[in-house]
C-alpha cells in the first residue's frame, strides 16, 4: 500500500463506522421515508379486530337477505370465517399481553364498514347481490392493502406478526372468491 491511500483509510473508516451506528440506532424504525405513522401492537391489534369485525357487521345482513345462494353461502362463511379470526386474534392479544388500542386507522375502517352497511339496507334482489359482493371486495382488498404495507410490517411481536401472516392468507382466499362469485353475478 502506498503512503498516499493511507491517510484516506482512517477517515474512510471512521465515516462507515458512524453510518453503521445510525443506521443501527434506527432498526426500529421500518419505513423512516413513510408518511404513515408507525404503529404500535396493541394499534395493529384493534385495527385487525376492526376488519375482521368489519367483515361480520356487512356479512351478517347478506346471509338471510342475498337472493342468490351462493353469495348467501359465502356470507356466511365470512360471518365464520372472521368471528373466528377475531377469536384468535383475541387470544394471541391476550397472550402477548396486549390490549387493543384504539386509532385513527380502525376509526376510519369503522367509519367506512357502517357507511357500507348502510348502503346494502336500501338495496334488494340481485341489486343487493351485486352491491354485497362489491363491498367485500372492496373490504378485502383494503385488508390486504393495510397488511401489507403497515401491520404486517410494523409488527413488532412474533405472536402478532404470524397472526397477521395466517390472516393474509384468509383475507386474500376470501378476495379470490369474491371476485369469482362477482363475476358469476346475473
Amino acid at each position: 500500500m502506498t503512503i498516499a491511500h493511507r491517510p484516506l483509510r482512517l477517515p474512510l473508516l471512521w465515516l462507515c463506522s458512524l453510518i453503521f451506528v445510525s443506521l443501527a440506532g434506527c432498526q426500529h424504525l421500518k419505513n423512516p421515508f413513510s408518511d404513515a405513522p408507525q404503529m404500535t401492537d396493541a394499534e395493529i391489534v384493534h385495527v385487525a379486530r376492526t376488519l375482521n369485525q368489519g367483515e361480520v357487521d356487512t356479512s351478517q345482513p347478506a346471509v338471510e337477505k342475498a337472493s342468490n345462494a351462493e353469495v348467501r353461502e359465502f356470507a356466511q362463511r365470512m360471518v365464520s370465517d372472521h368471528q373466528r379470526e377475531i377469536q384468535n386474534l383475541e387470544r394471541e392479544a391476550r397472550d402477548a399481553r396486549l390490549t387493543p388500542l384504539p386509532n385513527d386507522t380502525s376509526s376510519k375502517l369503522q367509519k367506512k364498514t357502517q357507511e357500507m352497511t348502510v348502503k346494502l339496507k336500501t338495496k334488494d334482489g340481485q341489486e343487493f347481490d351485486r352491491a354485497y359482493m362489491k363491498g367485500q371486495i372492496k373490504l378485502h382488498e383494503k385488508a390486504l392493502s393495510e397488511l401489507d404495507d403497515r401491520l404486517i410490517p410494523s409488527a413488532q411481536n412474533g405472536r402478532i406478526r404470524g397472526y397477521l401472516t395466517q390472516m393474509r392468507t384468509i383475507v386474500n382466499q376470501h378476495l379470490i372468491d369474491a371476485k369469482a362469485i362477482e363475476q358469476s353475478l346475473p
